[in-house]
């Protein structure tokens, strides 16, 4: 019996061969499965490529101070550290200041904000509680090498929780009494927990 679409092997052996609608069927099953196998394919490489991408912060805040010390500090990865044991936060900066007016470029300059006996999470304001906190302070030293030691004696704060961010604005003045005051207003995100305190 002779099939249409029968042929012989190269062994001379009939062979059936598959017809026109067989055809089409096993082309189209095949195109799916490629572009599946291609789509997951994809699809996995994107998923690999995302999880790998490092993730780049750019914004830690600003802190802008006018008055008797004016100029402005852009918190960094490092500088910023909160303590996890007590809401404490500091702010360092090691040298090469050089956004503040008569601060030395070689000064290490310093923000304190000291809720104890509180907690992060929340909004709060800041008196003048002669060094017992809540309190923020500022340190550093002049261009001719005296210090600079200012303390909170009015403002309000707000850290989020863990004290990884928050904002501030207060007014502090020189803790040896002497005349003149700082305003002290930014914020401050992506602080790292638990760090050097």
């Amino acid at each position: 019996m002779t099939y249409p679409d029968s042929g012989r092997s190269a062994t001379g052996r009939a062979v059936r061969l598959p017809g026109k609608a067989q055809v089409s069927r096993l082309a189209t099953g095949c195109a799916t499965l490629t572009l599946a196998f291609c789509l997951a394919q994809g699809i996995g490489a994107t998923v690999a490529l995302a999880s790998v991408r490092p993730f780049t912060v750019t914004n830690y805040g600003s802190f802008k101070l006018t008055g008797a010390v004016s100029g402005s500090l852009v918190p960094l990865a490092g500088t910023c550290d909160a303590s996890n044991s007590a809401a404490d936060i500091e702010f360092s900066w090691f040298g090469k200041v050089t956004t503040l007016k008569d601060v030395s470029a070689k000064s290490i300059v310093s923000f304190e904000l000291d809720l104890q006996g509180s907690r992060y999470d929340k909004a709060g304001k800041l008196t003048n509680t002669d060094g017992s906190p809540p309190f923020f302070t500022f340190n550093a030293t002049t261009g001719k090498g005296l210090p600079l030691d200012w303390q909170s004696t009015s403002g309000t704060y707000y850290t989020s929780k863990g004290g990884v961010s928050g904002t501030v604005d207060v007014v502090l003045d020189q803790a040896d009494g002497k005349p003149g005051t700082v305003v002290v207003k930014g914020s401050w995100a992506h602080c790292r927990v638990g760090g050097n305190i």
